[in-house]
């Protein structure tokens, strides 16, 4: 009690009461007088309450505190019942106005914010008898739609506030924009003056801006016709695209009868219900477990560490009970002549096969999209930075068979090129020239007219 008297003496002496209270003269203060210092305090939250005791009747002064002390949410002890806080405050008792001096001053700024609130957001309670009348009915639905909006408006300002806007950044901005626009004026006028004595000025200025118009008008149709044109190479990625698809599906038809796609859709069928019936339920079961026994992880308290060797015994006691039960299925599987064990081992063996092939077949047609992905975007890729399509299908093995073509000719080539160069010619031999060589008149070797062949 006497820090908490310390605590109010020294806030009270402090700007802006200046009371220039001690503990004793504090401590000797009638009831009427503390009752006073409660209403200065609360007059420093809000001026309506700035009133002078002597003046005010009693019954007055109970409403207008309790009234203030319900809009500043003050809460006194439990064990302080309505009647008894409320005869303490018209008596000026210390046990009562003590706590609430001492909530009101350690809690100045907060209640400065509930107490401005206050005046807005607590409603007027009027009865509903008098809400009867439509006209007062529509003036209440006014005030409580009024009410809403002081509320919008209020978090608004808040979130301004908090926002860290710098009112003096603001005004220097201003100020720099103010003085560049006096700048750009200064110019227009200089380039005003230069141009006044320049003959059809008004025709050149309607000529000037129109140009900048066009230009502008330039622009924008660039701009839309790339848009145009990435457009145009996605469309055409996309029709490449479906034409392949349509050629596999057309030659996939070639020679089909009605039976072979039955079939083909039948085993499809069936390979599709295997994995949804066999392996993904199975998938599906074994999560539901872990996902089981991760929730009741979860969910548990904190386990100690007797809880847990408990547990990891309970394990083990299972673990070699399975053992015990496998032991015993396999010496009496061994003693008796059971004629469908080879076929179980041989149903174990092809079921494990069965889930070694699907697991094959799922992680090849993750290949497979995954290879698709890739080639659609690099496709997409090389018509965005201005190629050409790829040829597909059947177009692609010509492109191939002309490729290979193409490589046969120039091995051939190579090969007659290498032998020219490797054959001795003279000193005045040249490359892809032939030498003719004089003979003697009437030569028997060489006739008159003949050349050496190339």
């Amino acid at each position: 009690m006497h820090s908490s008297v310390k605590y109010i003496v020294g806030e009270l002496n402090k700007a802006p009461f200046n009371k220039r209270f001690n503990i004793v003269s504090f401590d000797s203060l009638s009831s009427e007088d503390l009752l006073q210092v409660l209403s200065d305090v609360l007059a420093e939250l809000d001026a309506a309450h700035k009133v002078d005791l002597r003046i005010e009747v009693p019954e007055q002064t109970i409403v207008r505190i309790l009234t203030f002390l319900r809009v500043l949410k003050y809460r006194p002890d439990a064990n302080i019942s309505p009647q008894t806080f409320r005869q303490g405050i018209l008596n000026g008792e210390r046990q009562i106005i003590h706590p609430i001096l001492e909530w009101l001053l350690k809690n100045n700024k907060d209640l400065h914010k509930r107490a401005y609130l206050g005046k807005y957001l607590v409603k007027l309670d009027i009865p509903s008898e008098i809400l009867s009348d439509v006209d007062l009915y529509n003036v209440y639905e006014q005030y409580e739609a009024l009410v809403e909006n002081f509320k919008v408006v209020h978090k608004e300002s808040e979130l301004i506030e908090n926002s860290g806007v710098n009112i003096n950044e603001l005004r220097n901005d201003l100020t720099a924009m103010e003085n560049e626009r006096d700048i750009v004026i200064k110019r227009l006028e200089q380039m005003s003056r230069k141009i006044d004595n320049i003959p059809n000025k008004d025709h050149i200025l309607r000529a000037v801006t129109q140009l900048r118009l066009e230009k502008d008008k330039k622009k924008e149709i660039l701009t839309q016709l790339a848009d145009e044109v990435a457009a145009l190479h996605t469309a055409q990625q996309r029709y490449s695209r479906l034409s392949q698809q349509l050629m596999e599906i057309k030659k996939a038809t070639v020679g089909a009868t009605p039976q072979t796609l039955m079939s083909k859709l039948e085993e499809e069928i069936q390979v599709t219900e295997f994995i949804v019936k066999g392996k993904l339920s199975k998938d599906l079961i074994q999560l539901k477990r872990q996902h089981d026994i991760y929730s009741n992880v979860s969910n548990d308290s904190y386990i100690s560490k007797a809880s847990v060797e408990s547990l990891s015994s309970k394990i083990n006691m299972v673990r070699n009970q399975l053992t015990v039960l496998l032991e015993k299925q396999k010496h009496s599987q061994n003693n008796s002549n059971d004629k469908l064990v080879p076929f179980r081992q041989q149903a174990a063996i092809i079921g494990r096969k069965k889930d070694a092939i699907l697991d094959e077949y799922r992680n090849a047609m993750n290949k497979y999209n995954a290879l698709q992905t890739q080639v659609e975007e690099k496709q997409l890729e090389l018509v965005q930075a201005g190629g050409v399509d790829m040829p597909k299908g059947s177009d692609f093995k010509d492109y191939i068979g002309k490729l290979k073509q193409r490589n046969i000719i120039y091995k051939r080539n190579r090969a007659l090129l290498s032998g020219l160069k490797s054959k001795d010619w003279g000193p005045a031999t040249n490359i892809g020239c032939v030498e003719r060589k004089v003979h003697p008149v009437g030569s028997p070797s060489r006739p008159r007219g003949s050349s050496k062949p190339l």
